[in-house]
């Protein structure tokens, strides 16, 4: 017979238990590419990435998505586990059904929902199964169902509380967005983490050598090309800084997205007389790059809730001129790496730009600063280590709750 001390010791000297990989599914039934569908790629890439203390892989993840959808094709030639949902539509049934029985055999550990849809299915799903956690992220400070009235309006919000009901742990993407969630009374505060987004940062700034003439300009923006980024705002913004210069110190900015606008900035283009100094260049593969030859980049988003397009200058070692609205404040440091503006005023953003591109070297500085904010608060490593914590708190949650 062994005393206390010799079995204490023999467990001690016992190699701890193989915990074994959890297993998500990152769900999102849409078609297009925005900035919810770039996240759950970003996110998918870095958990995958993500290892113990031995090395051996933290999470399995799998993206859940619509398999004619951009998102879908991105993630397979990303090497990421897939998993078609939504087959006969945004509302097919047989989406909780498929994601219930990957619970129950314990394939899924958690599911990870980033809409609406995929929130009610999500939820249902783990109550079908009894097994598992869903854990659902909110991507606006205003979704959908907050303006909707009427008939629509009493479904979303039935639909809402059904949902809320077996989700375990909510993400919001920036202070901004949890707030608004609280101000709503969508969960409970101690039910939301704030994670904020992240990207994969670069090692090097992206290349220019193969950067076209037209696509290189002082000023860049990258955005969706609809009501809310407030692009006009922009178009006056380089106009009126214009009529402060000369005709030989002229600047140019190059706007690079598509969207339901687009008509419509091209008629503003045209009757502002700017096709010189304004060029709208539609979807671009060379983003990085129109960014890295810019002086500044402008979002100029009255409705931003995060602002992955700020980060996506901070990564080319651009200062950045944003709407003091929203997430962007989050991010950008006034005056260290980049500056903020009232929202839809031209010339407060003229003045803006104008401070920038006359200081060329203080501009340099905040972009130096602005990657390093962006490494040490905003890299895709650091979305995934805080995401897998949610998860691990939502899977004891749920274990309570049952």
């Amino acid at each position: 017979m062994h005393n206390d001390s010799s079995a204490t010791s023999a467990n001690s000297n016992s190699p701890a238990p193989t915990q074994k990989p959890l297993q998500v599914a990152l769900m999102l039934d849409t078609r297009v590419w925005a900035g919810t569908e770039a996240h759950v790629l970003s996110l998918a890439r870095a958990l995958k990435a993500l290892t113990d203390s031995k090395g051996k892989q933290s999470v399995k993840v799998t993206v859940a998505t619509m398999h004619d959808s951009v998102l879908w094709e991105r993630a397979r030639k990303n090497k990421l586990a897939t998993l078609a949902i939504a087959g006969r539509g945004e509302w097919d049934p047989k989406t909780a059904v498929s994601i219930a029985r990957r619970l129950r055999r314990g394939e899924l550990d958690v599911v990870h929902v980033h809409n609406g849809r995929t929130a009610f299915w999500g939820a249902l799903a783990v109550k079908l199964a009894g097994r598992g956690a869903c854990v659902a992220t909110q991507h606006f400070i205003a979704p959908a169902r907050a303006s909707a009235t009427g008939i629509k309006g009493k479904l979303q919000n039935a639909v809402h509380n059904v949902v809320e009901g077996g989700i375990s742990q909510h993400i919001a993407i920036s202070r901004a967005v949890a707030e608004a969630m609280l101000e709503r009374s969508d969960a409970e505060p101690e039910s939301v983490s704030v994670v904020f987004n992240g990207i994969e940062v670069p090692e090097a700034p992206a290349a220019t050598d193969d950067l076209p003439p037209e696509l290189r300009a002082e000023i860049a923006c990258i955005a969706r090309l609809e009501l809310e980024k407030d692009i006009p705002t922009l178009i006056h913004a380089v106009k009126l800084l214009n009529s402060r210069r000369d005709a030989a110190n002229q600047v140019r900015c190059v706007i690079a997205g598509e969207g339901e606008q687009e008509a419509a900035l091209k008629a503003l283009v045209k009757e502002e007389k700017v096709e010189d100094t304004v060029f709208l260049a539609g979807w671009i593969t060379q983003a990085a790059g129109v960014l890295r030859a810019s002086q500044v980049s402008v979002l100029p988003s009255v409705a931003e809730p995060f602002g992955l397009a700020v980060l996506e200058a901070m990564a080319q070692h651009k200062p950045v001129i944003a709407v003091n609205v929203g997430g962007p404040p989050e991010i950008v440091r006034e005056g260290e790496t980049g500056l903020l503006v009232p929202p839809r005023d031209p010339a407060a953003m003229a003045d803006a730009l104008e401070k920038i591109l006359e200081s060329p070297e203080h501009a340099k500085a905040m972009g130096e600063a602005g990657y390093e904010r962006l490494q040490a608060y905003f890299s895709a490593d650091r979305m995934a280590s805080e995401t897998l914590a949610v998860y691990r708190t939502a899977i004891e949650k749920a274990k309570v709750a049952r």
